[in-house]
């Protein structure tokens, strides 16, 4: 359970980074960065799905 709350939180952090990448940066090091948070967050929801459905088969 503590693991998923791990994995809430860490994608909800990477949805508050990609509202917040610092306007210095050029429009495609925005899009980069946007893209590596976006992958992240894919990541995290297939590990968070994974937990979930771990905890069911138990």
């Amino acid at each position: 359970m503590r693991e998923q709350v791990y994995y809430q939180n860490l994608i909800g952090c990477l949805q508050s980074m990609k509202h917040s990448i610092p306007a210095c940066l050029s429009a495609q090091e925005r899009q980069q960065v946007c893209s590596r948070l976006s992958l992240m967050q894919s990541q995290a929801r297939v590990i968070l799905a994974a937990l979930k459905q771990d905890e069911d088969r138990h």
